[in-house]
């Protein structure tokens, strides 16, 4: 028998083949329109074989370890399968202030 992995501990919900290759597939699309609605297509095929409501995966985004829900939750869609066009306004801000191109080191401090 088998030891399946626990569903409560990170891993247990990896993604199989199918998800992983639609993740690869949506995550190299480019960020324009074009690439955002064939990403939207190809993530369908995911999201429809999870179940409702407890349908989560389990990925790994900006070196975090993170249990994403994307069938009811629009931010963790886009975090999972487009995280090139994931807030890009907001992460370049972010980025800006923590490499010291901002106003300044006081500044930094309310932004994180």
């Amino acid at each position: 028998m088998t030891d399946l992995p626990d569903a409560n501990e990170f891993g247990g919900l990896a993604p199989g083949v199918l998800d992983r290759s639609v993740i690869a597939l949506t995550s190299r699309m480019p960020n324009n329109w074009l690439g955002l609605r064939l990403a939207i297509l190809l993530r369908r095929i995911s999201t429809m074989r999870l179940e409702h409501p407890a349908g989560a995966l389990d990925v790994e985004r900006w070196g975090m370890r993170l249990r994403l829900h994307p069938i009811d939750n629009g931010c963790e869609k886009n975090l999972l399968f487009t995280p090139q066009m994931y807030e890009t306004t907001e992460l370049a801000a972010l980025s800006r202030k923590s490499t010291g191109q901002g106003r300044g080191d006081a500044d930094l401090s309310l932004w994180i």
